[in-house]
């Protein structure tokens, strides 16, 4: 692409984002907005700006084609993996993309007012407060309180009403939590950083609030307090358990902190331990859906006593999309109340039956191609029609060859696919993408083992277009190997 110097070249400063630098440029060099300047001279499609300051390699290309230095890629961030969703890199720390905001949108009009550029690490959600000027960040107009657009060609003028947005009267607020956070970065405590993170992550879960700058300051003051003083942090946890007890059960609304590591799951149990016991059903509850895994996460059981449960009326499963199945936090209440998760229950088994035609799991398994396991765990999820039944003295998975034929002629796993078409199956599910063909159940859709495609969808799939098949997209967004070479 034919390079187009500006003739007018800002020098940014060394904090400063790279959305502050192409809006700065775009001034300097007479244009009306960031989009006219990358339009006109880099033939940038606005849709595609966001991710070109966002990403070091992409902005790489982008100031070259400007005719910029290459040593101004380093205003936008390094990637840490080989996806857009990977941890960018701010200061030698990781931080996940979760924890970022957009370019030029939150801002501290006192630092603009001394000097009109923005700041890099005004882009961290836990950048809440201004550590120099001790005042809440602002994430909006201060007069038509709409978001800032990247796409302006003044850092101080709102681009919709035209405001001087450093003209406004700000909050003040404790810096306290805010330079902890800074600090951390500063000395390169990736450690206690990722203990942040996490729990951060499950507060979000937790408190089911937005992402304003506010809500993100509470949290950040929450997981201050848990890094650095456990004790009144589980104080604090079970004082909000409480209070939103006439909503959920206190074990209801731990399930986050519970499923997220074992640290956590220790410091809710600590948290439950000094929590009011209930023994009537909350007021006014709010009603949510869990998986199976969670349910027995809240419930302390195993995957045979839920399913005792769910057998016995106790529980009722609820069938979502894409055959995930839900049960009702209402229910689950009910049952922790009442107790019945902690009695004996044992699944009612009948008299032992002769073997006859039924199909044991290592026949089923022969038949299909695949592990024993697998099959399995396609009666698990439902795909497959398993009977537990007393066969020669043992309770035995089986099930009648007609059933094994019905989901033969009905669905086939990636692996049996792969061996009959003579193929490698490790990259055949990209493939198969490519071609449009999606799996029904697999690892990212249901927890099954392995992806399960439909007969119907692959019945045209031959294996000339596979071996032929050579650009295609994967999973993780790595290139395909061949066209890699």
């Amino acid at each position: 692409m034919t390079q187009k110097s500006l003739l007018i070249q800002p020098i940014p400063y060394a904090d400063e984002s790279a959305g502050s630098f192409l809006i700065r440029a775009a001034k300097a060099n007479g244009f009306s907005s960031v989009y006219s300047l990358c339009y006109m001279q880099a033939y940038c499609n606005p849709k595609t700006l966001s991710s070109r300051i966002t990403q070091q390699k992409k902005f790489c290309q982008l100031i070259a084609i400007l005719g910029l230095d290459n040593t101004y890629s380093k205003l936008a961030f390094k990637i840490a993996g080989p996806t857009i969703g990977s941890p960018r890199i701010y200061l030698g720390i990781q931080i996940p993309e979760l924890f970022f905001r957009k370019d030029a949108q939150t801002f501290c009009p006192e630092c603009l007012k001394e000097k009109l550029y923005w700041r890099q690490h005004w882009l961290l959600r836990p950048y809440t407060v201004c550590t120099k000027h001790h005042i809440l960040l602002h994430e909006c107009c201060p007069n038509c309180q709409k978001i800032l657009d990247i796409g302006r060609n003044q850092i101080h003028i709102c681009n919709h009403c035209g405001q001087d947005i450093r003209l406004t009267t700000s909050q003040s607020k404790s810096h306290v939590s805010t330079q902890w956070f800074m600090n951390l970065i500063a000395t390169e405590n990736q450690q206690v950083l990722n203990q942040m993170y996490e729990y951060w992550y499950v507060l979000e879960k937790f408190d089911e609030l937005t992402h304003n700058i506010q809500i993100d300051h509470n949290r950040l003051n929450l997981a201050h307090e848990y890094s650095t003083n456990q004790i009144q942090s589980i104080k604090r946890l079970s004082h909000m358990l409480n209070k939103r007890s006439c909503q959920a059960h206190p074990r209801i609304q731990v399930v986050y902190f519970k499923k997220q590591s074992q640290t956590l799951h220790d410091y809710a149990n600590a948290a439950l331990a000094e929590c009011n016991h209930l023994h009537q059903p909350t007021k006014n509850p709010i009603e949510k859906f869990f998986s199976l895994d969670q349910t027995m996460t809240i419930l302390d059981i195993s995957y045979i006593r839920l399913k005792n449960l769910i057998k016995g009326g106790k529980l009722t499963v609820i069938k979502g999309q894409k055959r995930f199945v839900y049960i009702s936090s209402i229910e689950i209440e009910r049952v922790l109340l009442d107790g019945s998760h902690k009695a004996h229950l044992k699944a009612p088994r009948g008299e032992c039956v002769p073997k006859g035609n039924l199909l044991t799991l290592p026949e089923i398994a022969s038949q299909l191609q695949i592990h024993k396991e697998v099959v399995r765990d396609l009666g698990v999820k439902g795909w497959l029609k398993l009977d537990k039944k007393k066969v020669e003295g043992y309770v035995r998975n089986v099930a009648l060859p007609e059933v094994i034929q019905e989901f033969i002629n009905h669905y086939i796993s990636i692996g049996t696919l792969a061996r009959q078409l003579n193929v490698n199956s490790t990259n055949l599910a990209d493939k198969l993408k490519h071609f449009g063909i999606e799996p029904i159940g697999g690892p990212h859709i249901d927890g099954l083992r392995t992806n399960l495609y439909q007969q119907a969808d692959i019945k045209d799939i031959t294996t000339d277009m596979i071996n032929n098949l050579k650009y295609y997209q994967t999973y993780t967004g790595r290139p395909s190997k061949d066209r890699a070479r």
